[in-house]
């Protein structure tokens, strides 16, 4: 089942593209990421796609980072940075543990994980 933006529910990339449309208005389709459906839906493989949209991509949670893609895994992983504290996201996600649940946490090992900035 997939949401009107094209995304799977009840999944890591359904809920982080909600929930950047909810606060921000911006409402991002899966059809917006080539590479990710090219891959057979790894959000591990998005980086480029939002470089392409024209967002800012780096390893930095500061500023106004918004989502944050885990490139490594099978899929790879992507979450809603609700906030940043001392250097740290703070995040909220769906599947984390390929589990279909929701849940919070704090990104304290920032290796492989990419902030995407809305500006």
């Amino acid at each position: 089942q997939y949401d009107g933006a094209g995304w799977a529910y009840r999944n890591c990339t359904g809920y982080a593209f909600w929930r950047l449309a909810q606060t921000t208005g911006i409402t991002l389709t899966a059809g917006m990421f080539p590479n990710v459906l090219a891959s057979g839906g790894r959000i591990g493989h998005s980086i480029p796609d939002f470089q392409r949209l024209g967002y800012r991509v780096d390893q930095n949670p500061n500023g106004n980072a918004v989502l944050a893609v885990n490139t490594g895994g099978n899929f790879g992983h992507i979450m809603y940075v609700e906030g940043v504290v001392n250097g740290q996201a703070v995040v909220s996600q769906y599947n984390a543990a390929s589990d279909g649940r929701y849940s919070t946490g704090t990104l304290t090992n920032l290796s492989g994980i990419y902030f995407i900035h809305i500006e």
